[in-house]
């Protein structure tokens, strides 16, 4: 299970650092989910509205996931291991990137047992069709047979 709070709230929570991700680009601009500082403060100054961060965020996060899927990986065998992780930031303002952030990984989660779910089975040729007639058939009749020699009546 994955869930998201405020940095505060994770503090007075007391729970153990292994359950707390903080993806705050201010407190941890390393972490897979941090996205840049200058969004969030772009974001906050209004030069970018909470859609088009929303669309940029989640690009950064198939392209990191495409990079390193492993960095992922782990964070999903945390939030599988006994206890929910939290995923923690400073955002002061009403939308957050962490909760994009969440359902990113449950998304990855879903997929992954999905995929998981699936048996994967080399794809074959669709059998030829029986009716239709060969391409070197058709060009044989017409030579033998040409298009202007029936359209000529004596």
């Amino acid at each position: 299970m994955i869930q998201t709070l405020s940095q505060t709230e994770a503090d007075h929570s007391g729970l153990p650092p292994s359950r707390v991700q903080c993806i705050s680009p201010y407190v941890n601009p390393a972490h897979v989910l941090s996205p840049p500082r200058h969004w969030l403060e772009a974001l906050l100054n209004g030069r970018y509205s909470w859609p088009f961060f929303r669309l940029r965020y989640k690009h950064l996060l198939r392209s990191r996931f495409k990079a390193e899927p492993e960095r992922f990986f782990t964070l999903l065998a945390a939030s599988e291991a006994g206890g929910a992780l939290h995923l923690t930031c400073h955002c002061l303002t009403e939308h957050c990137h962490r909760e994009l952030a969440r359902e990113f990984l449950e998304h990855l989660r879903a997929n992954r047992l999905a995929v998981g779910a699936t048996r994967r089975t080399a794809k074959r040729p669709p059998p030829p069709r029986a009716h239709a007639p060969r391409q070197g058939m058709v060009l044989a009749t017409l030579i033998e047979h040409p298009l202007h020699a029936h359209s000529r009546q004596p």
